[in-house]
């Protein structure tokens, strides 16, 4: 077992020149530092069958191998058409970067943190890091400026590179205290709110506006007055102000001010990569306090694509890829950007209003091959389909039915590893009915489609199960690198999130009589540490080395089922552990025209209660949840005889109609507790639907329950204010 002396002891720079593919030497699995390598964890088959990789070797064969082939697909705006970039011109971008980034100073092991939309920018500002010997930290960009200040410092980031002014403004005034060397903006124009512009004479043609910003003044007043420095003053010499003082610079100039670093010194840098060394951080969501960054290695990485390639049958230059879910997240970088770099994919950038409704017009025009959504996307994509069924009648509505239970019985059977795919009906099915279903959601040549990041009902995976999609699930966190476990169309069942496997083991530790326990896990794919906390980084492993996620779960017949989490368990004061989602899915699925969110709450008490939130519509320009009731609600209230078409009506006027409902669905719920403290006895319609803007939900959409039983702590007290009333 590794121990604090053990890391804190090891020697923590090495004069390393001999990769990129030769590992450092490293005499502990486990690192706290960006620095430090560690010693991968690999067996007698991970060796033969997935060699250690850098990232730029795993890049640098798929550019040698097909150079032209697309890898890059963006629309500079929603109406215009898709600009390509080719792997070698996509290899050339990168490597142009990373000159940049060495004559900027950044040194070899120090991080760039980037903030902003999916683009070609944040891929080149990845790897072109990487290819310089730095470590790169996406930065979700919902979250606030004090948090991204917390990250650029515990990081050590001085390079940041931000899409646009809105993002560049929740930097700016950290810029001197952070000792940033260099903001670079990839996307808009650097608006004169920051100073001002001089114009410089042009003497050798027409002149050119240099942007002086406030810093750059108080900067030069300050220069100007300190005596040692006043009597060299020049004003001749004003253009050699630091380059860092100004406020930011445009992307096309960063990619530029490199031309002159040799490639020999590039080359350099390429010498001291390793797959044992730190590639990426990946910070946490930080749901119960500040975030924590996970460090994770080239080979984690190299490693996990393979497999997951292995996994999932991908084929080399024949997937397309849609990039549009936050690449601040481990599960995003996998599957958008390091995945296509392997098997040679094309990833197509989404307008960044993707999640707002554009993502639709993407999956249409893209068609891809690929798809991972995190559970919300499904749930959005049912319910446009769901409305539209509600529309048809008779003969159209009774073929869609036969249609559905065609394709459940077909992909249940492809689960179970049967070829069910040369049935009549499936075929015939198709033709008339789920052709024309993929085709308008842009899955027609689909062939693999995943759930992940957060929890998806059974409902859900059972809608598109009947419409011929076969929607699988993912687990994984951070600390595993993304997917720990997948599972497939030939080996998948229900609800579970894949079968065990043999490179990345599985385990139960602490089983109660269920058969349930915390999920342990082991293999390559688990990180290195947690950056700057080598206690932290120990507590998280046990005394064998197998990673605790935190999850509890089940092993039947060989396939996972997550049930939970230790965290979010729920004691109640009789004793009992009770699982919140479950239960909370249940309540959801009596009244899915209705209900949002819900919210299980009850730890230490007598009884639960539960939290809900209705339907309503967003404003789609802050994603702020607003009063008004979606349209399907209003029509759902109206068939049971409510007029009501606000969340605040309803919660203000006591509607007698809906309160009766969710307490109908309650007691439909209940029914299939697997206890009787297992049973919601009271619940709240709370003002407003759970968002990112509101904090409620975390960057990948989960639910951030200590911070709603916080929000809502007197809505929580007053529901067992009376604790004898439904005792």
């Amino acid at each position: 077992m590794n121990s604090i002396e053990t890391i804190q002891t090891r020697t923590s720079n090495y004069d390393w020149k001999n990769g990129p593919d030769q590992l450092c030497p490293a005499d502990s699995t486990m690192s706290s530092q960006l620095s430090q390598p560690v010693r991968l964890r690999l067996t007698d088959l991970d060796k033969v069958k997935y060699p250690p990789i850098s990232i730029f070797s795993m890049f640098q064969r798929t550019v040698k191998s097909k150079p032209d082939h697309d890898a890059l697909a963006y629309k500079p705006t929603a109406d215009s058409e898709w600009l390509k970039f080719s792997f070698e011109e996509y290899w050339k971008m990168c490597q142009k970067a990373a000159k940049s980034l060495i004559k900027l100073g950044l040194d070899t092991s120090q991080c760039v943190s980037i903030l902003g939309f999916n683009s070609p920018q944040w891929f080149v500002s990845l790897l072109g890091t990487i290819f310089a010997g730095g470590v790169a930290c996406g930065i979700y960009t919902t979250i606030s400026a004090e948090q991204i200040e917390y990250i650029l410092r515990d990081s050590g980031s001085k390079i940041i590179i931000v899409e646009n002014k809105q993002l560049l403004d929740k930097v700016i005034n950290y810029k001197d205290q952070l000792g940033l060397k260099k903001i670079i903006q990839y996307s808009g124009t650097i608006e004169n709110n920051h100073g001002g512009f001089v114009m410089a004479s042009g003497t050798t043609g027409m002149p050119k506006a240099a942007m002086i910003s406030h810093d750059n003044i108080t900067y030069l007043v300050r220069y100007m007055t300190d005596a040692a420095n006043l009597k060299k003053f020049n004003e001749r010499f004003i253009s050699y102000l630091p380059l860092s003082r100004i406020a930011a610079q445009i992307w096309k100039e960063f990619m530029e001010i490199g031309s002159n670093v040799h490639d020999s010194d590039l080359d350099l840098r390429i010498k001291t990569l390793a797959p044992n060394k730190c590639a990426s951080l990946i910070y946490t969501s930080g749901t119960t306090g500040m975030p924590k960054a996970a460090m994770i290695s080239h080979d984690n990485i190299t490693y996990l694509v393979r497999y997951m390639a292995d996994a999932a049958n991908l084929k080399k230059f024949n997937e397309r890829f849609i990039s549009y879910l936050p690449l601040s997240h481990i599960a995003a970088q996998i599957v958008d950007t390091y995945c296509p770099l392997f098997i040679g994919g094309t990833v197509y950038f989404a307008q960044p209003d993707a999640l707002k409704g554009s993502l639709n017009t993407t999956l249409k025009q893209v068609r891809p091959t690929f798809f991972f959504g995190v559970p919300r996307v499904w749930e959005k994509i049912q319910e446009g389909i769901e409305k539209n069924v509600k529309t048809l009648s008779g003969v159209k509505l009774n073929m869609f039915k036969w249609a559905q239970k065609v394709a459940t019985e077909t992909v249940m059977q492809r689960f179970n590893g049967r070829n069910s795919m040369l049935n009549p009906s499936w075929k015939l099915a198709k033709v008339l009915i789920l052709n024309k279903v993929h085709a308008q959601l842009g899955l027609d040549e689909c062939r693999a489609v995943y759930s992940g990041a957060a929890p998806i009902t059974k409902e859900t995976l059972d809608f598109f199960i009947s419409l011929g999609i076969p929607l699988c699930e993912t687990y994984g966190m951070s600390e595993s690198t993304g997917p720990h476990s997948v599972g497939t169309v030939f080996s998948n069942r229900v609800t579970s999130v894949g079968p065990l496997r043999q490179c990345n083991q599985s385990k139960l530790g602490n089983k109660d009589a269920d058969g349930s326990g915390e999920l342990l896990v082991k293999g390559r794919h688990v990180f290195m540490g947690y950056l700057n906390d080598i206690n932290k980084t120990l507590q998280t492993f046990d005394s064998d080395e197998w990673l605790q996620t935190g999850d509890i779960a089940k092993i039947n017949n060989n396939f996972i089922y997550i049930t939970g989490r230790l965290k979010e368990l729920i004691i109640t004061a009789g004793g009992e552990n009770i699982a919140p989602v479950p239960v909370e899915d249940n309540v959801k699925s009596e009244l899915p025209d209705l209900i949002s969110n819900c919210m299980l709450v009850g730890d230490k008490k007598k009884y639960l209660v539960i939290l809900i939130t209705l339907k309503s519509k967003m404003d789609l320009n802050t994603m702020t949840p607003l009063d008004e009731l979606t349209s399907e609600c209003v029509d759902f209230l109206r068939r049971l005889g409510s007029n009501s078409r606000n969340v605040n009506d309803i919660i203000d006027n006591k509607d007698p109609i809906v309160y009766k409902a969710i307490e109908t669905a309650i007691k439909k719920a209940n029914d299939k507790s697997v206890s009787r403290a297992a049973k919601v006895q009271k619940f709240s319609i709370l003002p407003k639907d759970f968002s990112l803007v509101g904090g409620e939900l975390g960057p990948t959409l989960k639910l951030r329950r200590p911070i709603v039983a916080k929000m809502y702590s007197q809505v929580i007290d007053s529901l067992y204010a009376d604790s004898n009333s439904n005792e």
